[in-house]
């Protein structure tokens, strides 16, 4: 052999050409390829079409990362266009038993930050929903947590200005469901399970509560206690002037009660009474006996010996 040799058979590369989500290529010289900016891959199917798999046990690593450093970018965007069928723009899953199938961090520590934030144009849509599926068990559709002196563990705001709007609406279909449950857990300090307020000058309501049963034992507003100094629900009119009312009670019934409490047990020496009211001293009529009652006002009085009881009843034309 004279060391020479042939390259028959052996061909040539001609081109380098970039294929789907590819950039670059060529067909002489040195040539590059690059991955494709953006970077547009389809495929059908259940399979995904992009997928990462971090197979470390431990850590915080992500299989899919997105940045953007724009001051109204999304890191990463979602989106779901068909137009029918129960389709989601994000959707995320975890088996673990302490898991997050979705979770936001904002990580800024000032401004009006959203470590989740949902939107909804639809006329019947909801911005963010959450569903618990399990059939036992504690759950929470939408649980939320603040850690803040000043902050809110969920908070909703109705932004309309007309209309019949919720900041926050919770409904149950079970017979002993609670459609909005608030619990203040603090045994000290002036706490509130469930707090309204209204800014209506006219027809507001800091708390409204409404039954919409024909029939049954039911309830607009239940409030109880088990303190031996408790109130089941407590009213308080803090206006020094006008006609204002600690608790109000209406009723359309030909035979209902605007406001109607059951009395506790007589003691001995001791008289029951279901309805206390706390009146100014120029309001006060002392008897010395049992006097029929006299309606006055709108007001039922009853006279008792050194105490003055009564129910104010709605006067109805």
């Amino acid at each position: 052999m004279d060391g020479s040799f042939s390259a028959a058979g052996l061909g040539d590369i001609t081109a380098v050409n970039a294929g789907t989500g590819l950039s670059g290529g060529g067909t002489i010289g040195d040539v590059t390829l690059n991955v494709a900016v953006p970077l547009n891959l389809s495929g059908s199917g259940s399979a995904a079409v992009i997928q990462g798999n971090n197979t470390s046990t431990t850590g915080t690593g992500p299989a899919v990362r997105g940045i953007t450093s724009s001051a109204d970018g999304y890191a990463i965007h979602g989106v779901a266009n068909a137009t029918t069928g129960v389709t989601y723009g994000v959707f995320g899953g975890s088996f673990s038993t302490a898991g997050r199938g979705v979770y936001g961090h904002a990580y800024a520590t000032t401004g009006v930050t959203y470590g989740v934030w949902g939107q909804c144009n639809a006329t019947g849509g909801s911005g963010v929903r959450g569903f618990a599926d399990a059939a036992t068990g504690t759950t929470y559709g939408v649980n939320g947590q603040s850690s803040s002196v000043e902050g809110c563990g969920v908070l909703g705001y109705a932004s309309a200005t007309a209309g019949f709007t919720y900041g926050v609406h919770g409904e149950s279909s079970s017979t002993d469901g609670r459609g909005v449950v608030g619990e203040a857990t603090a045994t000290s300090g002036l706490n509130y399970g469930v707090y309204g307020t209204s800014g209506s000058l006219e027809n507001g309501r800091g708390v409204y509560g409404a039954t919409s049963a024909t029939t049954g034992y039911s309830h607009g507003v239940h409030g109880e206690s088990a303190s031996t100094v408790g109130r089941g629900v407590y009213g308080e009119a803090t206006a020094t002037s006008g006609y204002g009312f600690g608790v109000e009670g209406v009723s359309s019934s030909t035979a209902g009660r605007g406001s109607m409490a059951l009395p506790p047990r007589p003691q001995a020496g001791r008289m029951a009474s279901g309805v206390r009211a706390f009146l100014p001293p120029a309001m006060v009529c002392a008897a010395m006996s049992p006097q029929p009652r006299v309606r006055t006002t709108g007001i039922w009085h009853l006279r008792f010996p050194c105490r003055l009881w009564c129910v104010r009843r709605e006067l109805r034309r």
